[in-house]
């Protein structure tokens, strides 16, 4: 997720309706809609089955074991692609201070706007919150952990510049090593969760934007659908009946080959994605997901929680009803939600605000209001 919020904004290649540039994003774009889809699919069968309401099927773990070896990690890497170019636009410590303070806020933000909901639903919810878990700033509840982990991934590994070829070996090699050990490892608390995603966060830093576009786009269109499927078939397949650890769970089950098959199945199933995105580059609402990912992300469980509370007072049953109109809910109503406040000047909630410098001050007192335009390519930078 990790450039979700600055790459929300349309480029300002977009505003003047360049259309090379829009075909050259949409490849990130929809991976990174697809990772987010398969996200909020597995926090909504988490939420159907801690209610007791999908039955006791094998096919639940399945799924979320098999979803759980690479949506996140597609996340991270594509995280990863547009920092060296960000940085590359003002200073390092200028790119760590808006990096950290925007996700440390959205974070705090997004912790009292969620746990307030579970307080005040208490007694519809799965997991009733409290004033005292609220407080409990050092323990993020639900996906908010992602966050912290975002910032810690950016304050130690962004500085290092694994751009840079003569640094990329051993930073991805530390990296990996990190991952590795820590691969599946779920503290429940700030520092222990998604270990095993630095690896890809890494790596995507050092294989950088431009050379992963050139790589989707000199994949032939059927190659890399056709390809693309069929890796993450046999990655499912594998997943399903020999038991892998995937990154962010399964630490009390772990073994060195289960480690080992996860990381490999990892990897290989994220590239899967990443290259199925090539041949389905054109579908506008998975790109769109994608331009929208951090709305989603944050959204999803209040919407989806909504909904699946709603269902069960109305008394609906159906399994695939369930999950259809809680995924369908996890992932709309979010960008309902973002693109109503963004209409009444409250795009912070979701984007996150701006770092106020002394700097920005002065310009403003000196410089005229811009433009809808201006602003919105401001933005995108």
């Amino acid at each position: 997720m990790g450039n979700e919020a600055q790459h929300i904004a349309r480029t300002p290649e977009q505003v003047l309706g360049k259309p090379t540039e829009i075909q050259r994003d949409a490849s990130i774009d929809v991976a990174r809609g697809i990772a987010i889809i398969a996200i909020v699919v597995t926090h909504v069968l988490r939420g159907l089955n801690a209610a007791h309401l999908l039955g006791h099927g094998s096919w639940i773990a399945a799924t979320d074991r098999v979803l759980c070896l690479w949506e996140l990690s597609v996340f991270a890497f594509l995280g990863g692609i547009f920092v060296a170019k960000s940085v590359s636009k003002r200073s390092m410590g200028t790119y760590l201070q808006e990096r950290t303070f925007q996700f440390v806020v959205l974070y705090l933000l997004w912790t009292a706007l969620q746990g307030g909901v579970q307080l005040f639903a208490a007694r519809l919810v799965n997991n009733p919150s409290s004033i005292g878990l609220l407080l409990r700033v050092w323990a993020p509840t639900g996906q908010l952990w992602y966050l912290p982990w975002l910032v810690l991934a950016t304050l130690v590994f962004v500085p290092l510049r694994p751009w840079r070829p003569e640094r990329a070996p051993w930073v991805l090699g530390l990296a990996a090593l990190l991952s590795i050990a820590f691969w599946g490892l779920d503290g429940g608390a700030i520092g222990t969760q998604g270990l095993g995603l630095v690896v890809f966060f890494v790596g995507g830093m050092i294989l950088g934007v431009d050379r992963l576009r050139s790589a989707l786009q000199s994949t032939p269109f059927v190659v890399a659908g056709v390809g693309g499927v069929a890796l993450l078939a046999v990655g499912t397949l594998i997943a399903v009946y020999a038991l892998p650890t995937a990154p962010t769970i399964g630490w009390s089950g772990r073994t060195v080959s289960t480690v080992a098959l996860g990381v490999v199945l990892s990897v290989v199933m994220s590239a899967a994605v990443l290259v199925s995105a090539r041949a389905v580059r054109s579908w506008g609402f998975l790109a769109l997901c994608g331009r929208r990912s951090l709305d989603i992300f944050l959204g999803h469980i209040i919407m989806a929680s909504g909904s699946r509370i709603i269902l069960m007072m109305l008394g609906v049953h159906s399994v695939v009803l369930l999950v259809a109109v809680c995924v369908v809910a996890g992932v709309l109503g979010p960008l309902v939600a973002s693109a109503a406040l963004r209409r009444i000047g409250l795009a912070w909630v979701f984007d996150g605000p701006k770092l106020p410098t002394r700097d920005r001050k002065r310009s403003r007192r000196s410089r005229p209001a811009p433009s809808p335009a201006s602003a919105t390519e401001v933005g995108a930078s």
